[in-house]
């Protein structure tokens, strides 16, 4: 090996023996050497001792896959690097290598790694990267953490012990707030020295927080904190804890929060998030205060916070009654929403289908069905109002009802009943019929009888009486009959709306000609009995 003896004074030849130097020449002093010297600079000179044939190496092992301390360069990367003191490699003692990006874009996250190499075989102690200036660039995170604890305020990234032909890599997340160039400045610094050093400190702390100035009942509001020490050594047993106003608690339902920073080092923050709830509308305000050892005590600005809540009212408008035939009658309900609370409500409406109607239509965008009535009224302002309507087709007597309910996100429902009272009129259809007009005497005949409620209330007490002239002779009915006063009397019994009913009876002719059977239909609902005839005829064969 080849080595430059570059002396001040003759006291440093001592130093380069175990190099390959057998002599030196310092300051007009020549020391014994087996070779011609030779000059370097003003210095003096230095002899090289012939050295025995290296025996040939054997082949270097291949090298990993990655290395840490030398990384692969993507081809949308850029790297910088240089030694340090000298700016040379092979005089330096630590290299720092800077990898990013060659092009990012503005308030933009993007990545930047500083690689930290010992170019030494000696421990190096107490290595620290500062960022002497940093122009529109900032650190968002780091592994280690950056500090910002120069003198004019620095950020820098605290190493430690590196060992030698070892590298350190702080991964950082960096962004750029502004069009144009980005640029940082490294500087590295060690110190391998033996010191006796007596420190003088004196911790400070401080307390922000935050939190959203507006929520609803029902949001979780968020409180974000960070405690820091500001003052010079190590801070211990850091604690922020606060009661919370009545009518506040944490998600979790208690009225108090802690939270234990442990130990802050000169210059370090640590921040915490809470998340807060209310029970109730109204202005919270929200105090913070953080303790230390040695009487260390600060108070974070109170911060406010506006809960509000939106409160619905309904109320309904329901149509007149009356009577209702058999093609229906529309009737129109109404419900009127108000918002009467101080946040908005995104509110919706729904009616109940009403009994013995139907749908027909609806306003303002409702939607209607066998299910009932839905309205979105979409966002409500404080103070706001809004009518909607929906008209149903009564179908039948007795009472037309529907419930609308009013509800939103954060509001508690609220209901209108409404209902209107129909009375329907009572309709009855009867027919007497047979399968054949023509029917050979004393042969079977059956005719069929049917009774229909076509109005718009039950029918009761249905019955049918038969007037058979004395040609026919009744033979038999499944359905049942009795005798009254010499005619045939057929029991229905009730009859619900639109409800029908059928049968046969049997009966033949003793005597050819044209025979008339008569169904006379009576019911408590109606004063007139209704007719139906039916005309055979029989012939003998």
């Amino acid at each position: 090996m080849n080595t430059l003896c570059r002396l001040i004074g003759t006291a440093a030849l001592t130093a380069m023996v175990g190099s390959g130097m057998i002599g030196c020449q310092a300051n007009g002093k020549r020391l014994p050497t087996e070779e011609a010297p030779t000059r370097v600079g003003a210095y003096g000179y230095y002899w090289r001792k012939e050295q025995p044939k290296a025996v040939p190496a054997a082949a270097p092992a291949p090298a990993p896959k990655s290395d840490p301390c030398n990384p692969v360069i993507g081809p949308d990367m850029m790297t910088t690097k240089q030694g340090f003191p000298t700016g040379d490699m092979a005089s330096s003692h630590v290299m720092l290598q800077e990898v990013f990006p060659s092009m990012v874009k503005a308030n933009s996250n993007f990545p930047y790694k500083i690689y930290v190499s010992n170019l030494t075989n000696a421990t190096l102690s107490n290595v620290m990267v500062t960022a002497t200036s940093m122009q529109n660039r900032q650190i968002v995170t780091s592994t280690p953490q950056a500090t910002s604890s120069g003198p004019n305020g620095e950020t820098r990234w605290f190493i430690g012990d590196l060992a030698p032909g070892k590298c350190a890599v702080i991964d950082a997340t960096a962004k750029a707030s502004g069009v144009g160039n980005s640029s940082t400045c490294l500087t590295v610094s060690y110190a391998n020295s033996l010191c006796s050093n007596l420190q003088v400190v004196q911790p400070a702390i401080a307390l922000t927080h935050k939190v959203t100035p507006n929520a609803t009942v029902c949001d979780a509001i968020n409180a974000t904190f960070e405690v820091k020490n500001t003052g010079s050594g190590p801070a211990t047993n850091v604690k922020v804890a606060e009661t919370l106003p009545a009518g506040m608690t944490t998600m979790d339902g208690a009225t108090t929060y802690t939270f234990d920073a442990g130990t802050l080092t000169q210059g370090q923050s640590k921040p915490f998030s809470l998340g807060l709830k209310t029970t109730k509308p109204g202005t919270y305000v929200i105090p913070s205060k953080v303790t230390a050892d040695d009487g260390l005590f600060a108070q974070s600005e109170p911060q406010t916070v506006k809960v509000t809540q939106p409160a619905l009212k309904i109320v309904a408008e329901c149509p007149q009654g009356g009577l209702v035939g058999r093609t229906g009658r529309p009737l129109t309900f109404k419900f009127t929403v108000t918002n009467s609370g101080d946040a908005p409500a995104a509110t919706t409406v729904s009616a109940t289908a009403p009994s013995n109607a139907t749908f027909v239509s609806a306003d303002n965008g409702g939607t209607g069905g066998p299910g009932g009535t839905t309205w979105n009224l979409g966002s409500l302002a404080p103070g706001a109002t809004k009518t909607v309507s929906m008209t149903v087709n009564a179908s039948a007597g007795g009472a037309i009802s529907t419930t609308a309910t009013a509800s939103a996100p954060c509001a508690t429902a609220v209901t209108a009943p409404c209902s209107a009272t129909m009375q329907g009129l009572p309709d009855v259809g009867t027919l007497v019929s047979d399968d054949d007009g023509v029917v050979n005497v004393g042969v079977n005949h059956d005719y069929v009888c049917e009774v229909k409620n076509q109005g718009m209330v039950p029918l009761t007490n249905v019955k049918m009486t038969m007037e058979i002239p004395s040609a026919i002779t009744f033979i038999s009915s499944a359905q049942p009959n009795k005798m009254e006063n010499g005619k045939l009397v057929f029991e229905v019994g009730t009859l619900a709306v639109g409800q029908s009913k059928s049968w046969r009876f049997t009966a033949k002719a003793t005597t050819p000609g044209e025979h008339l059977v008569s169904g006379i239909t009576t019911c408590s609902e109606l004063k007139t009995p209704v007719r139906d005839d039916e005309l055979t005829n029989y012939v003998k064969e």
